[in-house]
């Protein structure tokens, strides 16, 4: 049953409890809606119109129907029918594929926003090279004013412990050098 129970059965439900093809059961619809004693109603459907056949209508149309389909059209209808209901499954996959795909220029921005991306990591990349370099030379300076700074120590403490000893003396042993 379809959702709108209370219009009827669709053409395609209607078809399955009588035993016929879908195909068939418009026919007997449009021709007795053309000779003035309709037998279903016409509501608006996902796709427009569309047959809705009422429960009491059912029975008359199986007997309508029933006397003439055989088996093979019995199977018939139900393999149309199946094939019918695998195509409208089909059309909405395609339809649900189609929104996903993403459109030939969001393609093309997104290549360009890459192609960007990469060409800022390798210039990231370029800059990281010579900033590294230039830690390890401005490393070596530092380890050179160090060194540099070590020796200008000792060389003051030395020259502070020469100035200590020479307060120490008095002033005529400085002056015989002694």
């Amino acid at each position: 049953m379809s959702d709108d129970s209370d219009y009827g059965l669709t053409v395609t439900e209607a078809a399955k409890e009588i035993g016929c093809h879908p195909q068939t059961l418009r026919k007997a619809l449009r021709e007795a809606e053309d000779s003035g004693e309709p037998i279903a109603g016409k509501t608006q459907g996902r796709y427009g119109l569309e047959w809705r056949i009422p429960e009491k209508s059912i029975e008359s149309l199986r007997g309508e129907f029933g006397a003439e389909s055989t088996d093979a059209e019995s199977s018939l209808s139900q393999a149309h029918s199946i094939l019918s209901e695998l195509r409208d499954g089909l059309n909405e996959l395609t339809q649900g594929q189609k929104a996903l795909r993403p459109s030939a220029e969001e393609v093309a921005e997104r290549a360009e926003r890459d192609r960007r991306i990469e060409a800022a990591l390798a210039g990231n990349a370029e800059r990281v090279e010579e900033l590294a370099k230039e830690s390890g030379e401005l490393r070596a300076k530092l380890a050179q004013a160090e060194g540099e700074r070590d020796k200008s120590r000792q060389r003051a403490a030395k020259l502070h412990q020469q100035l200590k000893t020479e307060r120490g003396r008095s002033w005529w042993q400085k002056l015989q050098g002694k």
